[in-house]
């Protein structure tokens, strides 16, 4: 979660689609600068990613299919901090196959670098293996 973002860019809710595909543009672009890969659309081929403004000034979220994986982008004014971004990832672990540690390490970089939050939390829950059953 970084909370207190001054970048502008990070937080509004675009009104019309060439806003709707600028965001979504910036946020693919710092998953793949972080290290993740993120999905192509066999039609359009446009990265797979979704957005969903909720009006001016309050705020957007955004879904991002990555490789075995999915990253999603929650961002609203909350009163306290001001600008606050939620990234959340649901990352699956296929033993010998996957392994998101470096991207997730490159998130907090890419990201921290982008938004420029006044603080940080992360949470993080344990890790679980998937097994084809």
């Amino acid at each position: 979660m970084f909370r207190g973002c001054s970048n502008s860019e990070a937080l509004y809710s675009p009104e019309d689609t060439e806003g709707v595909e600028k965001l979504m543009h910036m946020f693919v672009g710092k998953l793949v600068e972080a290290g993740f890969a993120v999905t192509l659309d066999n039609k359009t081929g446009k990265h797979d990613c979704m957005c969903r403004p909720f009006g001016t000034g309050f705020g957007v979220t955004m879904v991002g299919i990555l490789t075995g994986s999915g990253a999603s982008w929650h961002g609203y004014p909350e009163h306290r901090y001001g600008r606050t971004i939620e990234i959340d990832f649901n990352l699956c672990y296929l033993p010998g196959r996957s392994d998101h540690m470096e991207a997730l390490r490159g998130v907090r970089t890419v990201f921290k670098d982008w938004l420029k939050p006044k603080k940080i939390h992360v949470y993080q829950s344990e890790r679980r293996y998937l097994y084809a059953v």
